[in-house]
């Protein structure tokens, strides 16, 4: 919860646990609680600056820190307005470090279609996904790909023989969850 007092010993300050792993090349902090989170890897929401370790010897405060993973977003867009001023995308996703181990922990929990719809219904609200294809899911070390297919009705209306857009086309999987220091 923020900074740890160490001179005012109450419980309350501590919100969350963590597992310290000692090994013959230092020690490794993992989030035990998030289920197929890799190895040494902290999620955001466990990164902290210090926290009271408990072991065999006792208590004492340590420095908290958690191995570099690189993480990164890359999303590839095409896409074209039909006769009809829908507008037709492809996109490929190419997901690594924490946003590829988020999208696959949604993944397991429903599937990729639910992920694409989410991710393209929040900024194309009454679009239809053609097609979803994933690769990636299952090697926690490769980077997640997701490539999908969808249409956006009604995106340009029609002026005379000319389709018009209000807005120019942008697209992108969202704000990364990780802050500029937590970024690799």
């Amino acid at each position: 919860r923020g900074t740890l007092l160490t001179g005012w010993h109450a419980m309350s300050q501590l919100n969350h646990a963590i597992v310290a792993v000692h090994l013959g090349t230092g020690t490794v902090f993992v989030d035990a609680s998030v289920p197929s989170c890799p190895f040494g890897v902290l999620p955001p929401a466990s990164a902290v600056e210090e926290g009271l370790m408990i072991g065999r010897a006792g208590c004492e405060i340590v420095e908290v820190t958690a191995q570099p993973v690189e993480s990164a977003r890359q999303v590839v867009t095409s896409a074209e307005l039909d006769g009809r001023g829908d507008l037709v995308a492809t996109s490929t996703w190419t997901l690594t470090g924490y946003p590829a181990f988020e999208a696959r922990r949604e993944i397991a929990g429903t599937d990729a279609r639910s992920l694409v719809e989410r991710i393209v219904g929040a900024r194309f609200p009454g679009s239809e996904i053609v097609s979803t294809g994933v690769t990636g899911e299952l090697d926690d070390d490769a980077p997640l790909v997701v490539e999908t297919t969808f249409r956006a009705p009604g995106w340009a209306t029609k002026q005379g023989y000319d389709l018009s857009c209000g807005a120019p086309f942008v697209f992108a999987c969202g704000d990364n969850p990780l802050g500029a220091e937590e970024r690799t």
